[in-house]
């Protein structure tokens, strides 16, 4: 018989790395690491846009967009607005 069962190695295994500070990620490190995680190389999506004024006032703008990966690190996109 060993000094520590196996439940208990099993029970420090998982949760001292739970105790340990988790590294906080600045915003760019957080884009950066979605986009080198992304595999995507043509995209298109429609998106409506609402735009509200102070007086509750509001105008819908509709945008088709299309992108298409050239690389790992280059990328185009065209926005075309389809109403109004």
């Amino acid at each position: 018989m060993s000094c520590f069962p196996i439940k208990h190695i099993l029970f420090l295994l998982i949760f001292i790395p739970l105790l340990l500070p988790a590294q906080e990620l600045s915003g760019l490190q957080i884009m950066e690491k979605a986009l080198n995680k992304t595999s995507w190389q043509d995209m298109t999506a429609q998106v409506q846009l609402v735009l509200t004024n102070a007086g509750g006032q509001q105008r819908i703008r509709k945008i088709k967009m299309f992108s298409r990966k050239r690389s790992a690190d280059e990328s185009d996109m065209l926005m075309r607005f389809m109403a109004p």
